[in-house]
């Protein structure tokens, strides 16, 4: 009788504890994207159709569907991508499959990490970024 006890007080417990993990799972959310950007340093983000003779000077990851690319001293730009890029995140490099020297909405950006493994996510939009300290440098 006592064993019986025991395990169906084992049962309730296990059952309460996972119910507590379930609770606490939806509660953890991850930034939005203007909180991201922010804790990044811009403060700014202009939509633009396109970015005309771009020199990829780095990039920076923000998520799987957003990253930075640095096209020279104080120019940055946002990529929105289609869909989920979750490749983006462990990706060495990236590289742009464009027709023309010209960065577009629906041009392609690739992801690579290892020698082999690549993944292709299409541009939906593009913005030009303003640096938060560029905003204080303009105002003095």
């Amino acid at each position: 009788m006592l064993k019986h006890l025991l395990i169906i007080i084992a049962i309730i417990f296990c059952d309460l504890l996972l119910t507590g993990c379930a609770g606490t799972a939806g509660k953890m959310e991850k930034p939005d994207l203007e909180q991201r950007l922010t804790d990044l340093g811009y403060s700014d983000r202009q939509p633009i159709n396109s970015i005309s003779e771009y020199q990829l000077d780095g990039w920076q990851y923000v998520d799987e569907q957003h990253l930075i690319i640095n096209s020279g001293p104080g120019v940055h730009y946002l990529v929105e991508l289609h869909d989920i890029c979750y490749d983006m995140r462990y990706a060495d490099n990236i590289r742009f499959n464009t027709s023309i020297n010209r960065l577009m909405t629906g041009d392609q950006v690739i992801a690579s990490h290892y020698p082999d493994i690549k993944q292709t996510c299409s541009i939906r939009r593009l913005y030009q970024l303003k640096k938060t300290d560029e905003d204080y440098i303009e105002n003095q």
